[in-house]
């Protein structure tokens, strides 16, 4: 019975946890796995699985006894959820705002990568990462070029802010 209980409290957390954080069970941790081509960071993937590695290390050895064994299946789970999570949107979003800096726009709107993990999805065509403006052509920011790349005017005018698109006289072809 206790085995159930920590299991079911292992599940909950995870649930609880990917639905705060991505929007859905399915989302994230999913997202990044299927897609780790996805991402231009150069072995993010194994940085994770290291930092999960290391939790792992951490909680059924040295801290094994600093959390009881109902518990230590969860806490494990939030770890090694939340940390890799916060140390990829930290470096991600990083590298994505100094080279947005570099690209030196006109104007720029961007979303962290924890939102775009939680809203790319179910929003895969309309959805921009980052979107900038630079002597009126819009590019969008690509994760897995980590760049920017041009959009078209047919696009440009559903998915740029509205008053880029006046500003600048964008109609579609």
């Amino acid at each position: 019975m206790r085995n159930i209980a920590t299991l079911f409290l292992g599940l909950i957390t995870y649930l609880v946890l990917t639905t705060m954080l991505f929007g859905g069970p399915f989302h994230g941790p999913f997202l990044l796995l299927s897609r780790s081509d996805h991402l231009g960071i150069t072995g993010w993937l194994v940085q994770a699985i290291a930092i999960v590695g290391g939790l792992a290390w951490m909680f059924y050895g040295p801290m094994a006894r600093c959390v009881q064994p109902p518990f230590r299946l969860s806490v494990f789970i939030a770890g090694a959820i939340v940390i890799p999570t916060i140390y990829l949107v930290l470096v991600a979003d990083w590298k994505r705002t100094r080279i947005i800096a570099e690209f030196e726009a006109d104007y720029v709107e961007q979303n962290s990568l924890l939102t775009s993990l939680s809203r790319a999805p179910a929003e895969y065509q309309f959805y921009l990462h980052a979107v900038a403006l630079k002597n009126c052509q819009p590019y969008a920011w690509s994760y897995r070029m980590m760049g920017f790349y041009t959009l078209g005017p047919n696009v440009s005018v559903n998915v740029i802010p509205q008053a880029w698109v006046k500003m600048c006289g964008i109609t579609r072809d």
